[in-house]
């Protein structure tokens, strides 16, 4: 499944895999669904992304991923670990912090250190 509530070691979290070739309508059903779960989960959900580092998405989607974030994940009080993320993916990622006004939203080399930034 591409977006799953999991729970390793008491940490329950929403894992949300946009690895593979998916479509940029793919990516944005696969968002709504993410966005969905956290709002139903209510206040300070977990959310661990997956992401492929090769992968390039498409420019409407990180529009959809800026309002998301700022509309409805932050206001959810969301806190997200991106894995998966290098290089110029990185700079992506802080600059949709800056975009969303502060998106509680990290990158990490591995799901092991994501997985600690989600349990603090």
């Amino acid at each position: 499944m591409r977006c799953e509530w999991l729970e390793e070691n008491g940490l329950r979290f929403l894992s949300v895999d946009y690895r593979g070739n998916l479509s940029k309508d793919e990516m944005l059903a696969l968002l709504e669904e993410q966005v969905t779960e956290v709002e139903a989960a209510g206040r300070g959900a977990r959310v661990l992304i997956l992401v492929d580092p090769n992968d390039r998405p498409h420019p409407d989607f990180l529009d959809a991923v800026k309002h998301a974030y700022r509309e409805r994940m932050d206001p959810a009080g969301a806190k997200v670990a991106f894995v998966g993320v290098s290089g110029i993916g990185r700079s992506v990622v802080r600059g949709l912090q800056l975009m969303a006004g502060g998106l509680g939203a990290l990158a990490f080399p591995g799901r092991d250190k994501a997985l600690e930034y989600l349990a603090r």
